[in-house]
């Protein structure tokens, strides 16, 4: 555990990083993509990865967001448990 946490210090603070052993599915180009999509990713976020015929195709961003947050847009009404929506 305590090599992991060394090494994503060191990775942190350099754009090398070594690994235990080489990617079986990820270039060097994608575990950067993922990262960066990491780096966007909102709070309630979720990244996805999609994987056909054993090669990812595409990286997913959904973006998510705390209702009990969210503040009712200007002029819409409030709607009471009963009410029709």
């Amino acid at each position: 555990m305590a090599r992991s946490k060394k090494v994503r210090e060191e990775a942190s603070n350099n754009s090398h990083i070594l690994l235990e052993r080489k990617p079986r599915f990820l270039s060097a180009h994608q575990i950067s993509m993922i990262d960066e999509v990491l780096e966007e990713v909102s709070p309630y976020g979720e990244i996805r990865l999609r994987v056909d015929q054993g090669e990812l195709s595409f990286v997913a961003q959904t973006k998510s967001y705390d209702a009990l947050k969210l503040q009712r847009p200007e002029g819409m009404r409030e709607i009471s448990d009963g009410e029709e929506k």
